[in-house]
């Protein structure tokens, strides 16, 4: 039997987590500026109590102000 997975699903509960609080954030933020999106990112971060640094957490951000859109939070993190 074939198993078919959602790409955007992990088995690591830390990165499901981070893609909870990037699709939280990325949902409602289509005017806002850089600094009021990375500012609800570290909020949601820190809500689900996920260690991030800064570069991620910035590059995420970035992602979700150039409308980004629904994406696998660790392709962007790397």
């Amino acid at each position: 039997m074939t198993e078919t997975s959602d790409p955007t699903e992990s088995q690591d509960p830390r990165i499901e987590a981070l893609q909870g609080a990037y699709d939280r954030v990325s949902s409602y933020e289509g005017t806002a500026t850089p600094e009021q999106i990375r500012a609800e990112l570290d909020g949601a971060i820190d809500q689900v109590g996920v260690q991030v640094d800064d570069e991620a957490r910035q590059r995420l951000a970035d992602h979700i102000h150039r409308g980004g859109g629904r994406e696998d939070v660790a392709d962007i993190i790397g």
